[in-house]
């Protein structure tokens, strides 16, 4: 998880310019806690009108974009896949279902097929790529390459801390392919350590809506890579 890196060398980094370790800590929880709510609002600036989703496993993240619509009258419904072999979707149901949003919890199996009659997927992330690919829950390739091929669009809700420059679709560590250019456009199902992830390639995603804007994945390729030196 990128977060992790990022957060952790933000607070190293801090530290060793003399500020207290303890404001750092409370600083980083504090804008953390607050990005959940700056994402939604991003979100709804780039939501459809109206529709049913789809999405799967449990992101804070989702569920605050997903009560955001809904409280603006924008959901009729949502799916969610049951997300095995863990079952987070079922948690992600249960509060949406609790804060009264339409919600029906589905076996990851019958995700994709209602995609097709769905309005759009909305998924979390556990780290985005430097080339606006995603890495996410297995499942999410299959609902993101299903709403391609419907022209349905994919929408992403993360923190920009999980932004990650080090790796791409290739040269992620979970990819069991490291170095063949062609797994960048398919499924990048990981290996071991990292078997309840995979890639989506940023050509399934429509746009990542962040604390600081909503951006699409070229635009995100472009933050991430580094400048070259003078």
């Amino acid at each position: 998880m990128a977060i992790v890196h990022n957060v952790a060398h933000l607070v190293a980094r801090l530290v060793a310019d003399g500020q207290d370790p303890q404001l750092v800590l409370d600083g980083v929880r504090e804008e953390l806690d607050g990005a959940r709510e700056k994402i939604a609002r991003n979100f709804l600036k780039i939501a459809p009108d109206r529709g049913t989703i789809v999405t799967l496993s449990y992101s804070d993240n989702v569920l605050e974009a997903i009560k955001g619509a809904h409280a603006r009258g924008l959901v009729e419904r949502v799916f969610v896949l049951e997300s095995k072999p863990l079952l987070e979707g079922l948690g992600l149901a249960r509060a949406l279902s609790e804060d009264g949003v339409p919600t029906k919890t589905v076996p990851d199996d019958a995700g994709a097929p209602l995609v097709s009659d769905a309005t759009y997927v909305l998924v979390g992330a556990d780290s985005v790529l430097r080339d606006g690919s995603v890495v996410n829950k297995i499942g999410t390739h299959r609902l993101a390459s299903t709403a391609a091929n419907d022209h349905k669009p994919v929408y992403v809700v993360c923190e920009t801390l999980k932004f990650d420059a080090r790796y791409d679709a290739v040269t992620w560590p979970g990819s069991p392919s490291r170095g063949d250019e062609r797994q960048a456009e398919t499924s990048v199902p990981a290996t071991e350590g990292f078997r309840d992830f995979e890639v989506t390639p940023a050509q399934l995603v429509t746009m990542i809506a962040t604390e600081r804007g909503a951006y699409a994945p070229d635009t995100i390729r472009i933050m991430l890579t580094p400048r070259p030196k003078d």
